[in-house]
């Protein structure tokens, strides 16, 4: 779409996203699109390297949080879905992953248009009985050369001040409990290179498609990799899904 590009690939069952950003920062070089594969493996790591993809699932070797929580009576709550079918026309990309032993199906719809907006919307269907569903949330990785985050707070005749500051190890949240949008809390999360200003630059940002409780994140792992993420946030028990119910999870808009 326009001048970006999505790349990415399905490995051992997982899509694993290696770059979304403009075409201008990654050549088309088989050389580029290596590197941007690459892992790092570091000597406490595992030995081979491992790809959770956008799912962040533990069962795949991934030690941070996964992309779905939930639980059938304490039981069920490590997922390892596996992509089913996946269609792709250069603008779109659908999938259908399935969990059979968590009896977790998602549906997943990731489009990009003209002005190189990528939408994402995932539908979380059980198949089993009973599950409670704590957690659906969006996540990207962040490109390496993003070295600062950027967000909003502030108050009525005071909205929208910017805090920036240096995206360092762990995971950086903002959380809104207000149940709507308000002038309290981000609308956005940005992530930049540190000579980034409003000429010139390099800027990721993600926003949810959501008036309610929401998260917005950005989190830098002990390996350097890079994420940003979005989800709207569940007062306990609130969503429970009978046998054959869905949620459907707000959109997320990235560019």
């Amino acid at each position: 779409g326009g001048d970006c590009q999505l790349l990415g690939e399905v490995i051992a069952g997982a899509l694993v996203i290696h770059h979304w950003a403009g075409v201008s920062s990654l050549a088309q070089t088989p050389k580029q699109i290596a590197l941007a594969k690459a892992r790092p493996i570091g000597h406490s790591s595992f030995d081979q390297e491992t790809f959770p993809g956008i799912f962040r699932e533990h069962s795949r070797g991934f030690l941070g949080a996964p992309m779905v929580a939930g639980h059938r009576h304490g039981k069920n709550w490590s997922t390892r879905f596996e992509i089913t079918q996946l269609t792709s026309d250069g603008s779109t990309l659908d999938f259908l992953a399935v969990d059979s032993k968590a009896q977790l199906q998602l549906l997943g719809e990731i489009a990009l248009d003209s002005f190189g907006v990528l939408t994402f919307n995932y539908q979380l269907t059980n198949l089993g009985e009973p599950y409670t569903l704590d957690r659906l949330h969006y996540w990207l990785p962040l490109s390496p050369r993003a070295t600062e985050k950027l967000d909003f707070f502030g108050r009525w005749s005071s909205e929208r001040q910017p805090q920036r500051s240096q995206i360092e190890t762990g995971l950086w949240a903002r959380d809104s409990w207000e149940g709507r949008s308000g002038h309290n809390f981000t609308i956005t999360q940005l992530a930049l290179t540190n000579q980034t200003n409003f000429s010139s630059g390099e800027v990721w940002s993600i926003a949810l498609g959501w008036s309610g409780n929401s998260a917005h994140y950005i989190e830098r792992q002990y390996d350097g990799s890079q994420w940003m993420g979005a989800g709207e946030i569940f007062m306990p028990g609130e969503v429970i899904l009978e046998t054959g119910g869905s949620y459907q999870a707000p959109t997320l808009y990235a560019s």
